[in-house]
């Protein structure tokens, strides 16, 4: 798990921190007892959409977007 926050840390740039949240999540997620790779897709697909929703959007938080740039524009 340690190892996947810093390799979250170090793609977040490139890769945006919505893709990586999600990243994130889909791999705590089976650390923490969960083996429903449905729930796991669903779950990680939910973080990047409602950091995106929520924080980029509705409160206009500017976050670093980096690949997802182009596909989900803030602005």
């Amino acid at each position: 798990l340690l190892a996947t926050y810093l390799l979250v840390i170090l793609v977040m740039k490139q890769l945006g921190m919505p893709l990586s949240l999600a990243i994130l999540t889909a791999a705590a997620m089976p650390v923490f007892g969960s083996r429903n790779w449905k729930a796991i897709a669903l779950t990680s697909i939910l973080t990047l959409l409602g950091v995106y929703l929520i924080f980029g959007r509705w409160l206009g938080v500017p976050l670093p977007m980096g690949v997802l740039e182009d596909v989900l524009p803030l602005y």
